[in-house]
């Protein structure tokens, strides 16, 4: 057997010092079941030796442990044998505003962990004084948990299982880091005192209900990481299922980049896309609005390696299809081409990505041309309309300018040069991008040339501080001239939530919305086709990150029909708060909505386009299952509670646009 490494050694020594913490007289390692008498009444300065000293080997690897973990913000995890609370406290910052619940048998440890979050501002953490064979979280209340260096302290392993697994929400991971057990070369005391190797946790845990994720590539020497998820049609609710039809893998860099990789039947044929999870809401610097939609324009100004017209020179060699759009929760970039010039395509894709290159010159250019999208869209109604109904629909919010920015921020763009190289630097990182590759590709391949092209870059996203908009009191109106000949509209509005597919209200709004205002709906029926009142009438509950409205929006043929229609939606949104929908309709919309939402994923990029805002909001792809298992298990009474929640006057804020010109 070959023979430890001096540096090896020196991470041995310390795993060893962890493990014989506390020995029996004459040097014998503790009994199992005694393992965990020293953790219910620990020495906190020893135990900060022995959990957090610096020759310690999760603490030198922290870095690839928060990344096997995946961190993202929103997400609810768990730090289980949290110990001093170590991993609690570096995960709080990556998941604000989600929780970080801290588990331990020990009351002195979660005390500490209580303390020094509060000295450190972390606000978001929670800890949880659990049995030794419980966790104590509640069921689907998480949706990462973390063991490290304490899976092998679980004597009866079925029941900590079993208890995180209810805690974990379909979907989510479990990540544990333990200790190698190999003949020959692990020490002997730490053969005698970890219970299971690593081919026996794996056994343990995909018996309980997981599936085995992978191994992230060997970070570590003496010890290991192995990643399991709880599938999503594993589930505590009744009759849950899976929705989305194709084999998703998905894989994490140690610098936090994550690729998904999406299977399907499309010979030959794939799509790419490099998904940045900022959009104008990350806008929150006064006077810098409309960065997110400008980097949009200059990622196509090339590199050092790759100038612009030689990249465009490539993709048009590829044959391929490439392009891009900002929204208010992020930007998008993808290419369509033939699988055989995969490698090619994120050889260039990781290139500007890491190395974006431009003069002041070319950034003043694109500046000017982006004031002169604005101007050019600013003359359709629906555009100078969206622009002043945020201004008054939100006070405080980045929701409140709209995604290519305010007016006075654009024109003067062409001044912030170095701000924009700032911008790029804080947002274009590795932890805020997500990969995404549906079509005729394999996953392991994919994962490789994304390794490859892509380790080297740096870590560096800092969340920026969005203020949440405060709840809306009291009905705002106002009124907008188009300088044009144009039908006039009238917008009703109503503070919204975020995006949740586990918030019953929301997922009833969604379907409130197509009941009350889509094509099937009396009023669409009596107001479009019978009467012919109404050009358009349509509604929409949005997927956002942050709290945004609930739209309603008709364009009227004739302006003195205005304030009819508006009563109409008035009226329509009262009945269904004090009568709940028929049960036929509503199984009959859920039908609807399950089979629009299949029957469009039938190429690689429609696919995309569908998985990219569920992506950028979550993270990940999770998040569609659950929510086409809320809608099917959605009833009469949550859509009436929804209305009677979000669609009352206090919560309204009514634009109406007209033009100069009849």
């Amino acid at each position: 057997m070959p023979s430890l490494s001096a540096g090896r050694r020196v991470l041995w020594a310390a795993a060893v010092a962890l493990l014989v913490a506390c020995p029996l007289p004459g040097g014998e390692p503790a009994k199992r079941e005694d393992i965990n008498a020293q953790f219910r009444n620990p020495d906190i300065n020893q135990s900060l030796k022995t959990f957090e000293g610096e020759s310690r080997e999760i603490n030198q690897k922290r870095d690839e442990i928060l990344a096997a973990c995946d961190l993202r913000p929103g997400l609810d995890v768990a730090d289980v044998g949290a110990g001093t609370g170590l991993f609690t406290r570096l995960m709080a910052p990556h998941v604000a505003p989600g929780r970080v619940y801290a588990a331990d048998i020990s009351k002195k440890f979660i005390e500490y962990i209580a303390q020094t979050s509060r000295e450190q501002k972390l606000t978001n953490v929670q800890g949880i004084v659990c049995a030794d064979t419980d966790t104590g979280l509640a069921a689907a209340s998480v949706d990462r948990v973390l063991i490290c260096d304490a899976y092998h302290h679980f004597d009866t392993p079925e029941k900590n299982l079993a208890s995180i697994h209810r805690a974990l929400r379909p979907g989510g991971r479990l990540v544990i880091v333990d200790f190698e057990k190999i003949p020959g070369v692990t020490p002997q005391w730490v053969m005698n005192h970890v219970r299971p190797d690593k081919q026996k946790v794996i056994q343990e845990v995909t018996a309980a209900g997981f599936q085995f994720v992978d191994e992230p590539p060997e970070t570590m020497s003496g010890q290991y990481i192995l990643r399991f998820e709880k599938p999503m049609n594993q589930t505590p609710r009744t009759g849950a299922r899976r929705i989305f039809p194709y084999r998703v893998a998905q894989d994490t860099l140690p610098n936090g980049l994550k690729t998904i990789v999406v299977t399907m039947d499309s010979p030959g044929l794939v799509t790419y896309w490099s998904i940045v999870r900022t959009g104008s809401r990350d806008e929150v610097e006064p006077g810098r609005s409309g960065f997110a939609h400008f980097f949009e324009h200059m990622m196509f100004r090339g590199t050092k390696k790759y100038p612009g017209p030689v990249f465009d020179e490539i993709i048009t060699s590829l044959g391929a299809d490439c392009n891009a759009f900002t929204t208010d929760d992020y930007t998008a970039y993808h290419l369509t081409f033939a699988k055989e010039d995969l490698e090619r395509v994120v050889e260039i894709e990781s290139d500007r990505f890491q190395n974006l290159s431009y003069e002041e010159p070319a950034f003043q250019t694109e500046a000017g041309a982006v004031y002169g999208e604005y101007r050019k869209g600013i003359t359709h109604p629906l555009a100078l309309l969206d622009e002043k109904f945020r201004d008054l629909a939100y006070d405080v919010h980045t929701y409140k300018h709209t995604t290519i920015g305010f007016e006075a921020d654009i024109r003067a763009m062409p001044e912030a040069y170095d701000y924009s190289l700032a911008f790029f630097q804080r947002f274009y990182r590795p932890e805020n991008v997500v990969i995404l590759v549906v079509g005729d590709a394999s996953a392991p391949d994919v994962f490789g040339l994304v390794r490859k092209y892509y380790s080297s870059w740096k870590k560096g996203y800092a969340p920026p501080h969005v203020t949440p908009e405060p709840e809306q009191t009291h009905e705002r109106t106002g009124a907008v001239t188009y300088p044009g000949r144009t039908l006039p509209i009238a917008q009703v509005s109503y503070q919204g939530s975020a995006f949740d597919p586990d918030d019953a209200d929301y997922v009833g709004a969604m379907l409130l919305v197509d009941l009350a205002f889509g094509e099937t709906s009396p009023l669409y029926k009596r107001l479009v086709l019978d009467e012919q009142k109404v050009q358009t009438l349509e509604a929409y509950v949005p997927m956002n990150r942050d709290a945004s409205t609930f739209d309603i929006m008709a364009m009227v043929k004739q302006p003195e029909d205005l304030d009819g229609v508006r009563d109409e939606i008035y009226r329509t949104l009262e009945r269904f708060q004090t009568t709940p929908v028929e049960a036929e309709k509503l199984a009959q919309l859920k039908r609807r909505h399950k089979y629009a939402f299949l029957m469009a994923l039938d190429t690689p990029d429609r696919v995309a386009q569908a998985l990219s805002r569920p992506i950028a909001l979550t993270g990940g792809v999770e998040c569609v299952d659950r929510l086409y298992e809320a809608l099917e298990r959605a009833t009469a009474d949550d859509v009436q509670r929804a209305a009677r929640k979000y669609f009352v006057s206090s919560r309204r804020t009514v634009m109406v646009l007209r033009g100069t010109e009849g």
